[in-house]
C-alpha cells in the first residue's frame, strides 16, 4: 500500500495544455522544440524547456515517452504555437518528422495541431517512413494530448 501511495505521489498532476510524446518508432529519437515566442507563455511551464516543465532536448528510447504535465499560455495570447521536431541521434542529426502545435482554449487549454485543432485522433504522414498521430482528449485535466511517432511500414501504435 505504501509503494502505491509513493507512486501516485510521484505522478505529476495534469494541468492546462498537458502534452505526452511517445516514441513507437524503431530507433531512438531526440525532440527539439523551436518557434516559441516568449510572449505566448505565462511561466516556466512551456514546451521549449527541458523536463519536467517542457519536452525540449529529450532523448526518447524506443517505446519511451515524455510528459509536459502543463503548458501554460499567457492569458493575453490568442494562441501559443511551437514546433516539435524528431531528430536521429547519428552525426547528421537528421530531422525525420515535425509538426506545428499550439495551446488553444476550448473551455480548458489543450494542445493540438496548429491548423487542425479538434478533439479526437488524426494521423499526419511525414515525407520519410514516419507517421505522427495526435490524440486530443476532451478532458485535459485527466488525459494529456498524446503525440506518437511510428513508421509507415509496420506501424506499432
Amino acid at each position: 500500500m505504501a509503494a502505491a501511495s509513493r507512486q501516485a505521489a510521484a505522478t505529476p498532476e495534469l494541468g492546462p495544455g498537458a502534452l505526452k510524446v511517445v516514441n513507437k518508432a524503431t530507433r531512438k529519437l531526440q525532440l527539439e522544440v523551436t518557434g516559441v515566442d516568449n510572449y505566448d507563455w505565462a511561466n516556466d511551464n512551456r514546451p521549449d524547456h527541458e523536463p519536467p516543465q517542457g519536452i525540449n532536448k529529450v532523448i526518447l528510447p524506443v517505446g519511451g515517452s515524455v510528459l509536459a504535465p502543463r503548458l501554460v499560455k499567457n492569458a493575453f495570447a490568442l494562441r501559443a504555437p511551437f514546433n516539435v521536431e524528431f531528430h536521429t541521434l547519428d552525426i547528421s542529426r537528421t530531422a525525420v518528422a515535425g509538426i506545428r502545435l499550439k495551446v488553444q482554449r476550448l473551455g480548458v487549454d489543450y494542445t493540438c495541431v496548429e491548423d487542425d485543432c479538434y478533439l479526437g485522433q488524426r494521423d499526419y504522414p511525414q515525407e520519410g517512413d514516419y507517421i505522427l498521430r495526435m490524440v486530443v482528449t476532451e478532458d485535459s485535466s485527466t488525459e494529456p494530448t498524446v503525440l506518437t511517432i511510428t513508421q509507415k511500414s509496420n506501424p506499432t501504435w
